[in-house]
């Protein structure tokens, strides 16, 4: 998935809920974050860099906004990162 988030995999747990994360090729250009709810679920999905995230859960929203920031986040640099 995001390779600098070694911790996170396409089904992660927060507080016993189960994140889901989706990533395809995108067919559009970056786009903002847009959010919505659905049947107790929220879900958060942006483009970037050719690709299309969805995450997905019943974790508050704000929980879930905090993983898709981390996701988002830009690697550290290659120094930083644990060997």
């Amino acid at each position: 998935m995001v390779d600098h988030l070694s911790d996170v995999t396409p089904t992660d747990q927060h507080k016993e809920h189960v994140i889901n994360a989706f990533v395809w090729p995108a067919t559009q250009a970056d786009s903002s974050v847009r959010q919505r709810t659905r049947r107790g679920f929220n879900m958060i999905e942006w483009n970037a860099e050719g690709m299309r995230y969805w995450v997905v859960s019943d974790v508050s929203l704000d929980d879930l906004e905090e993983f898709a920031r981390l996701t988002r986040a830009p690697p550290p640099p290659a120094a930083a990162r644990p060997n």
